[in-house]
């Protein structure tokens, strides 16, 4: 799937969501071969501007296209 980002931090978002639904599919596979994934699968990204949204989504009108969109 291609998408244009208008701004670094949407596409960093899209990015680790994206990594998100891959991780969501690879556990469904994994629990139908009965070899379900014990714990937690852990997403990391490095964006300044991700993390902060992620921890105060109000504090950033310009990005609440990005947030309702995914």
């Amino acid at each position: 799937m291609f998408t244009v980002a208008y701004l670094i931090l949407e596409a960093e978002f899209t990015g680790l969501m994206e990594g998100n639904r891959e991780a969501i599919w690879l556990r469904g596979l994994f629990s139908e071969l009965e070899r379900p994934i014990q714990g937690l699968v852990l997403l990391m990204g490095d964006n300044k501007g991700v993390i902060d949204t992620v921890y105060n989504p109000k504090h950033h009108n310009r990005t609440k296209h990005t947030l309702l969109k995914y």
